[in-house]
């Protein structure tokens, strides 16, 4: 129908811009590694200290956004062989996109342990 291939075009972008998101805010996750690591490194435990104390929650978070991540390509790679997609029903992609929205904003979703990553 006209509606499936309005959301479809709508989704497609909106999947990409979700997935750019998701890494990006895994990257600012890793940076506060980084960042602590750094400071210890220049006499300053406080701050690895405070780390490793929000650590597990924001590891949990990492990895639930590396999941979803690792979900969408998975299952693409596994569905569309070849990185080009075969002929597929539009209703059967609406429902692989709805899919895909749903893990990834799971994993977009920001935890209070993160909100200043």
């Amino acid at each position: 129908t006209a509606d499936t291939q309005a959301y479809l075009e709508r989704a497609r972008g909106g999947l990409g811009a979700s997935i750019l998101a998701v890494c990006g805010r895994a990257r600012r996750s890793l940076s506060v590694y980084d960042e602590a690591f750094a400071s210890l490194v220049d006499g300053e435990p406080a701050a690895f200290r405070d780390f490793l104390l929000s650590a597990p929650a924001m590891f949990t978070e990492l990895g639930e956004r590396l999941g979803a991540v690792s979900h969408v390509v998975s299952y693409w790679n596994y569905r569309f062989p070849g990185g080009r997609p075969p002929p597929t029903p539009a209703d059967d992609l609406k429902d692989i996109f709805q899919d895909f929205e749903t893990r990834l904003g799971v994993a977009a979703r920001e935890t209070p342990a993160l909100r200043a990553a």
